[in-house]
């Protein structure tokens, strides 16, 4: 629920704040609620009005989608879905920038092996090329779960070409049982698809329905055949990655500024997760967006338009962080 006053801002660098959909910046008037989206109309002028490029990269190609127009702000999708799960948000922001979509090329990696680090940078080189071949310079990432590892990435290989970064579900590395492992290592193989297995199926209701809009039930439809046609092996490849990868011990040198978007729903381990990047980094800053479960980009794509808004607006709200040589 909107508050009825708009709220100061906090003096400094606060790690820890509160985002209840009112704007920050001092002496502004609450907005009140924005229109609700039609999401049907939305993203069938989102898919007529995209433009999508395959790019030849080093690590094989990709297809690259471009929406909007202002600065280049790259759309990093998760573990599920395509990159149509951003059109809702993409559509918010088309007046403020060119937004880049990208899908995750999972590819055949069982006749040629390579580690999962080596897999995580191939993905980030990818995103570099593909804003070289835009002709971007410089960039902004709003990503979500899986594509947070590739933003994190992205920010330790090219640190002077990301000027910031929003990252909601964020984590460093995923701990898994021998179990799940076992899991993974056995749905690579599989042939089915997310919404073929039940279990997935209650497991993603579970999560994320109770945060979808009540006065806009078909929504969830939308997001559970996005997510359901997700190849199971597919996920397990990510998954895998997200599993065996570790950037811990290389978090402190990451400079870029950093919001982390901490949302109800997120459950405790993502909490951890991010609480603990937001310790290490004092170039980052927490900001709750309650209300929106774990994915506001499909379920309240306003409130987390209004977010990034804040963070670039004003002056991304982080101190400058001097770079080593």
């Amino acid at each position: 629920m909107l508050a009825n006053q708009p709220s100061p801002l906090p003096a400094g660098l606060a790690q820890h704040e509160r985002n209840d959909g009112v704007s920050l910046q001092p002496g502004s008037e609450s907005q009140g609620c924005p229109t609700p989206l039609d999401w049907q109309q939305v993203v069938a002028a989102f898919r007529e009005e995209r433009e999508i490029c395959r790019v030849q990269t080093s690590a094989g190609p990709i297809d690259a989608v471009t929406f909007g127009s202002g600065p280049p702000l790259f759309l990093l999708n998760g573990f599920l879905g395509s990159h149509e799960l951003f059109a809702l948000l993409a559509w918010v922001l088309r007046d403020e920038h060119s937004m880049v979509l990208l899908d995750w090329p999972t590819g055949d990696d069982r006749s040629q092996p390579i580690s999962a680090q080596a897999r995580l940078s191939q993905l980030a080189l990818q995103l570099v090329e593909v804003a070289d071949e835009l002709g971007h310079p410089q960039w902004t990432i709003h990503a979500t779960s899986f594509g947070c590892l590739v933003a994190l990435q992205t920010m330790l290989d090219v640190p002077d070409r990301v000027k910031w970064a929003s990252l909601q579900g964020a984590f460093v590395s995923q701990r898994l049982s021998l179990a799940e492992k076992g899991l993974l290592f056995a749905a690579k193989w599989s042939k089915k698809k997310v919404k073929e297995v039940q279990l997935a199926r209650l497991i993603q209701q579970q999560n994320n329905r109770l945060w979808f809009p009540p006065f806009d039930v078909s929504r969830w439809d939308f997001y559970a055949q996005q997510a359901g046609e997700t190849p199971v092996r597919d996920y397990a490849k990510l998954a895998s990655i997200a599993g065996s990868v570790d950037l811990s011990q290389r978090l402190p040198q990451i400079k870029t500024s950093l919001l982390l978007v901490s949302c109800e729903g997120d459950g405790q381990r993502s909490n951890t997760a991010q609480r603990e990047i937001s310790e290490r980094l004092s170039n980052s800053r927490i900001e709750s967006l309650d209300h929106c479960g774990a994915i506001p980009h499909i379920t309240h794509p306003h409130r987390l338009a209004k977010l990034l808004r804040q963070f670039r607006d004003l002056g991304l709200n982080c101190p400058e962080v001097p770079r080593e040589d």
